[in-house]
């Protein structure tokens, strides 16, 4: 990992910029030069947090956050880098205060969810998806389909199929080639008893994604109740 210099390389950077200065402009030319070492190690981190894995990744976002304690965008992806090291409670004080900022974040709320669906606590979950999808339709590179599927998720674990197949049906809107939305279309489609339908959805998650396991597991655990 790149170090992040704040004291005595920055002023080794700065020092020979110092020379023949007189007072009040080596004051003005320390501070803009810190304040340009700052923006470079800040955007630095950024990067680090949004697109690294693991505690590499998470130690980024909490530097970042010393910089700028109050950015949203970072406490939901640092809630996201929690929730992929398994610390969803944690993951969920996150997001939580990326809300707590910015309270109709569509991102953070659809984070949320995801992290509710994993401590199986579905009916905030659902709550969660539904303010999502209601708020600023600031979905980073997630997009739309993130809150939907979650949804479908959190509502068919709740056993509320009805709604799980309306949410799964806007997310293959968004997102036609997802054979995971696909596979779970056809578990709910099964759970309404409707066979034929959930073999389909099945057969084309496979055929979007030959390896998909689950499918093929499902397709061979389904035709003997169609033969």
């Amino acid at each position: 990992m790149k170090p992040v210099f704040f004291g005595s390389k920055l002023l080794a950077l700065v020092l020979g910029t110092l020379i023949s200065q007189p007072a009040w402009a080596q004051d003005s030319i320390v501070l803009l030069q810190a304040v340009s070492q700052l923006t470079r190690d800040y955007d630095y981190l950024i990067d680090v947090c949004y697109e690294s894995q693991g505690r590499e990744a998470l130690e980024a976002c909490d530097l970042a956050l010393e910089i700028k304690p109050e950015d949203a965008t970072t406490w939901t992806n640092r809630g996201t880098k929690l929730d992929e090291l398994g610390q969803l409670r944690a993951a969920l004080a996150s997001h939580d205060r990326a809300i707590e900022l910015t309270s109709n974040y569509s991102l953070a709320w659809a984070n949320r969810c995801s992290v509710l669906i994993g401590l199986g606590r579905n009916p905030e979950a659902v709550e969660s998806c539904q303010a999502a999808i209601r708020g600023d339709g600031r979905w980073g590179g997630m997009g739309e389909v993130l809150a939907w599927y979650n949804l479908g998720v959190a509502l068919h674990y709740l056993e509320r199929n009805e709604e799980a197949l309306t949410a799964y049906n806007r997310a293959i809107e968004l997102k036609p080639n997802d054979a995971d939305i696909w596979n779970n279309l056809g578990l709910v489609l099964e759970g309404l008893g409707r066979l034929e339908d959930a073999m389909e959805a099945y057969q084309r998650a496979v055929s979007l994604d030959p390896t998909h396991s689950l499918g093929r597991s499902n397709i061979n655990l389904l035709q003997p109740r169609l033969d």
